[in-house]
């Protein structure tokens, strides 16, 4: 789960670029026996969305075929090679030289294969089987009977974009090294612990930890532990005194640098960390950072652009980050999946909080005439908890995660659904102790699941238009009616999680109608006046920061439009009078 890196002792080779390219509607390529020969006929980009690459192909949410050749001068026995997928929605197999090195079930979080039997030197045959079709076995879940799609909708309103949307690489690590890092902050008065736990493989007899601050400063010393008898795991601790603490407002990252050292005490891998010094705790009203209460302010997001769809980019990034900044944001929150990686490094270096979520939507809404209770099923369960472990191991470093959400938009409500959530909670917390763990519930409805959480988040929408005869001063006397009856039934603080109102770029009125900027001013403003009112609210993040693509359907044109800025990163009215606000 180690971020690739190179030094002397890593490094890889980047297979992002054009590759060969074909679809498989009826799922026989393996039969037909594409990973030995692939003669795939078209020339896509990876990474990106098929579905925005090729119009003939908007639609289309099945099977298809990648290819590249890579080529490999040399090979080390000292190392091992690993074939990383960053993302592949949804499901994944891998080739090397006609010979299948893994799957992976999660389309966005890392798929890691071992190669190292299977490469060559000179030119090797690389071929990704990706599946995207959505079932009640996968995560996300499908929406059955509902709209056009029927049997591959998504069961939520973003777009089921499809492909290989991460940067693809092949790694070479050291035989005997490291495996994973995980580096935790306690603080009194005057000094920060880190406690570094470490993870191994092969024959490593000792770990050097040193906490570094800036390019040569060592701030917290330098920590050598011996490795009895290979064992996986090595723990130590760093003490620093005077730390600077990470927050948003002083961003300070630390690098820690893990050594790991063989029978001649030599060190044999490394690997550069950053790190920030900072805790983070729920107060009976809200949450504290540092010790100090903050509030929330911010959005949630998708990752979602014109014509690379889900793809990451890195311009793309920078000026979402730059969007929140201008605006007065601290946080947002990754709904409803994890992000690429670098995009917890940006919020490190910037300062901005992040609450990470599971690609976990709708679960436990009947459909098909089942029940909540019939709906779990022991593939789902697996599949879940792999998703909160993977994440969690992949995100656990970047001081601005502070909160995990295990699941958006479920119904909790039953006895058995909310025990099914009891579980993944604890698991997140055995995981991880030093942040919150939640999952956004829908609508505010009665859900006994939230029990369970440290913080009640809240998606709420309420619009006149859907209730006629309704004034918009009825919409906010029943948003202020209900969060204090959900803070009731918890005791908890509460985050608004997600709301919001359409708005299309351009349309206005008058009087505050749906679809326009007047509305979705007036509805936003008045939300954020409610949650303004309430001493038990640790914060708000609107839905969204930038219009997205959805799926198509009634009252959805093509496009999600609760953004603050359109799709193309251009500012709403909206955005300019919350800046104000904010500010």
């Amino acid at each position: 789960m180690l971020y690739p890196q190179t030094n002397a002792f890593r490094s890889q080779i980047l297979l992002n670029g054009l590759w060969n390219f074909e679809i498989d509607p009826e799922n026989q390529g393996e039969a037909q026996g594409i990973p030995d020969t692939p003669n795939l006929g078209r020339t896509i980009a990876v990474p990106g969305s098929w579905n925005e690459q090729f119009s003939d192909l908007h639609n289309y949410l099945q099977t298809a075929w990648y290819h590249r050749s890579i080529f490999v001068p040399s090979l080390d026995e000292s190392k091992r090679a690993f074939l990383r997928i960053g993302a592949a929605c949804n499901h994944c197999r891998a080739w090397v030289n006609g010979v299948l090195v893994g799957e992976y079930r999660l389309g966005y979080l890392p798929a890691c294969f071992d190669v190292t039997e299977a490469l060559q030197v000179g030119e090797n045959q690389l071929v990704i089987k990706v599946d995207s079709i959505l079932t009640d076995k996968t995560l996300p879940t499908a929406a059955f009977d509902q709209g056009h799609w029927a049997g591959f909708e998504m069961a939520a309103d973003y777009f089921p974009y499809c492909g290989i949307h991460r940067d693809v690489n092949l790694l070479f690590v050291p035989k005997d090294g490291l495996e994973n890092v995980k580096a935790e902050t306690r603080l009194d008065e005057t000094t920060a612990d880190l406690q570094v736990q470490v993870w191994l493989h092969g024959r490593v007899t000792g770990v050097r930890a040193t906490l570094c601050d800036g390019t040569d400063e060592i701030a917290g010393g330098s920590v050598v532990v011996d490795v009895q008898g290979n064992a996986s795991q090595a723990s130590m601790q760093l003490a620093v005194k005077n730390p600077n603490l990470w927050s948003p407002e002083s961003p300070h990252l630390y690098e820690l640098r893990v050594e790991c050292l063989d029978a001649s005490g030599e060190v044999c891998d490394c690997y550069v960390q950053s790190v920030g010094l900072r805790t983070i705790e729920v107060g009976s009203k809200g949450l504290l950072l540092n010790g100090q209460p903050f509030m929330i302010r911010g959005f949630s997001r998708h990752e979602d652009f014109p014509i690379i769809g889900r793809g990451h980019c890195d311009a793309v990034m920078v000026r979402d980050f730059e969007l929140m900044k201008w605006i007065g944001a601290n946080a947002f929150r990754t709904s409803h999946y994890p992000y690429d990686e670098r995009q917890y490094q940006m919020a490190d270096r910037l300062g901005v909080l992040v609450i990470d979520e599971a690609p976990v939507v709708s679960l436990f809404f009947p459909k098909n005439g089942q029940t909540p209770e019939s709906m779990i099923s022991p593939e789902q369960r697996a599949l879940h908890r792999q998703a909160i472990r993977d994440m969690m191991q992949r995100d656990w470093n970047h001081p601005s995660v502070i909160a995990w959400s295990v699941a958006n938009e479920c119904n909790g409500s039953t006895e058995k659904t909310s025990l099914y959530f009891k579980e993944m909670v604890e698991l997140a917390k055995r995981l991880d102790s030093t942040r919150a763990v939640v999952h956004t519930n829908c609508g505010g409805m009665p859900d006994p699941s939230h029990q369970w959480c440290d913080l009640t988040c809240v998606n709420y929408y309420d619009f006149p238009h859907n209730k006629p005869g309704r004034d918009v001063e009825s919409v906010r006397d029943s948003l202020s009616a209900n969060l204090d009856k959900i803070h009731k039934q918890f005791g908890k603080p509460v985050l608004l999680s997600e709301f919001g109102m359409c708005g299309i770029p351009g349309r206005h009125s008058l009087s505050p109608l749906y679809f326009t900027e007047e509305g979705m001013v007036d509805h936003v403003m008045r939300y954020l006046d409610v949650a303004a009112e309430k001493d038990y609210l640790c914060g708000v993040l609107i839905w969204l920061l930038q219009d997205f693509k959805a799926q198509e359907g009634p009252g959805r044109p093509t496009e999600n439009f609760k953004g603050m800025f359109d799709r193309l990163r251009q500012p709403k009215l909206i955005a300019h009078l919350l800046k104000r606000r904010w500010e």
